[in-house]
């Protein structure tokens, strides 16, 4: 039986993170640290788990999903907090506009729905809308 070698930046310390695969078309990132390596399973400072031999561990069962433990500065990392900061965003401008258009309509502000929907526009037009608004 071979020893598994963990790569090198997999030290006691190192900053890591945990990113699930699209299970229901939701990705999650955890982020934490490597609290100790052990013979099959690398320890996470939270509490989380993942085998040494290739980095991951299932959840969910037999049709569940799969967790990769990534370096914290992996670009697959910042690629899937930014999906869900856009994700959160866009959540966030649609609850506003269903609550201006429940609210009183013509009657109530608009601004908090305009600032909501230039969350979502790059800085530049973003602090242009903004801007217009004198917020």
């Amino acid at each position: 039986m071979s020893d598994v070698t963990t790569p090198d930046w997999l030290t006691p310390g190192a900053a890591v993170a945990s990113v699930s695969d699209p299970h229901n078309g939701i990705q999650r990132v955890s982020r934490s640290t490597v609290a100790r390596i052990g013979k099959r399973d690398i320890v996470l400072a939270n509490g989380e788990r993942f085998a040494v031999r290739d980095l991951r561990r299932r959840e969910g069962g037999t049709w569940g999903w799969t967790v990769d433990l990534l370096r914290a500065d992996d670009p697959r990392v910042a690629a899937v907090e930014s999906s869900i900061r856009r994700r959160n965003l866009r959540s966030k401008a649609l609850g506003a506009v269903e609550e201006w258009r429940k609210g009183a309509g013509q009657d109530s502000d608009p601004t908090p729905v305009i600032k909501a929907m230039a969350a979502l526009l790059p800085a530049d037009q973003r602090d242009r809308v903004l801007a217009a608004l004198d917020v």
